[in-house]
């Protein structure tokens, strides 16, 4: 009878990143309940897990969630919600997640009660029981770009029935590498690769963005998963000096959250180029000067704990 047998977050709002939550059992979400506070979980893998209420995750009392870059698989809830429920007027933002495997009586994959949720960049798929989504008395509901396919309770259905074929959504065999062993890569021939928001980051391949929790690397293909760099570099941004546009690239070894920002010689920051979750790997980003004045410039990178800064030189 108690919610949130891995972590319960009661009016707080942590950051959860890189936990594995696997085997947990309680009333109202599984692995991870919320009430009343805005956490973030990121690049975690939900297995097997069991809720009455949300087999992995329950956001509830007025809570706003936001979960990204995260794996579901064998979660199970009694009532609703197999892998997230969403209930209590909170607010859930589910991004680039793979949920696949998951069941419940009501939404097998997500079900949202009286709350909003997003969907975006992600994947519903092979559902053991239930709909994909179950939704009720919740209009602020929005999905783009996912692809929900093979759920036992059936995939596109009323109410989020119109949003099959807009917004970049599909059913399609997301075609994962290994879908009984229970590797959620994706095949070369998946139609989610390449398929994500195009307004979202690239991958760090530097393509666009996929569908689901882990990219597709177009560079060392199926056969390998992505190969992560072992340090945190930030280069000499080229050209430099530059006129109007350069290049900054860098590399970071662990996922989480990173922010690259451009400072002039008093120190007040004149843009921010990203400010977000990223997976490790290696990024390129254009900044455009081109509204700005000739002078030097410094921009800083904060990944994790550590911060680097560099120089460079407009000259129009």
């Amino acid at each position: 009878n108690c919610d949130g047998a891995g972590v319960i977050c009661n009016g707080s709002s942590p950051t959860i990143i890189n936990v594995t939550f696997r085997y947990n059992r309680a009333s109202e979400g599984g692995a991870v309940y919320s009430a009343s506070g805005s956490p973030l979980v990121a690049g975690c893998r939900f297995i097997n897990n069991v809720g009455f209420w949300g087999g992995a995750i329950c956001a509830g009392s007025q809570s706003q969630i936001e979960i990204a870059s995260c794996e579901f698989s064998g979660n199970y809830s009694q009532t609703r919600g197999g892998a997230i429920y969403a209930t209590y007027g909170s607010s859930v933002s589910v991004s680039n997640c793979t949920i696949s495997g998951n069941g419940a009586p009501r939404g097998g994959g997500i079900a949202v009660n009286t709350a909003e949720l997003t969907l975006l960049n992600s994947i519903i798929s092979f559902g053991s029981q239930g709909e994909a989504m179950a939704v009720y008395s919740s209009p602020d509901i929005f999905i783009s770009y996912s692809d929900i396919y093979a759920n036992a309770g059936g995939n596109w259905i009323y109410p989020i029935a119109d949003f099959l074929g807009s917004f970049g959504n599909v059913s399609l065999d997301p075609c994962y590498r290994g879908l009984f062993e229970g590797d959620y890569y994706l095949h070369p021939d998946s139609p989610c690769i390449d398929a994500g928001d195009p307004g979202s980051p690239d991958d760090p391949d530097g393509t666009r963005a996929d569908m689901g929790a882990y990219y597709y690397n177009h560079v060392t293909g199926i056969d390998d998963k992505p190969e992560l760099p072992s340090a945190f570099i930030l280069n000499q941004n080229y050209p430099n000096p530059f006129n109007a546009a350069t290049i900054i690239s860098f590399e970071i070894s662990e996922p989480g959250f990173a922010r690259l920002a451009v400072y002039d010689l008093m120190g007040r920051e004149v843009a921010v180029l990203f400010d977000g979750y990223r997976q490790a790997g290696e990024y390129d980003i254009e900044f455009n000067a081109s509204d700005m004045s000739s002078g030097v410039y410094f921009y800083r990178l904060e990944a994790g704990d550590t911060i680097e800064a560099r120089r460079m030189i407009l000259l129009k």
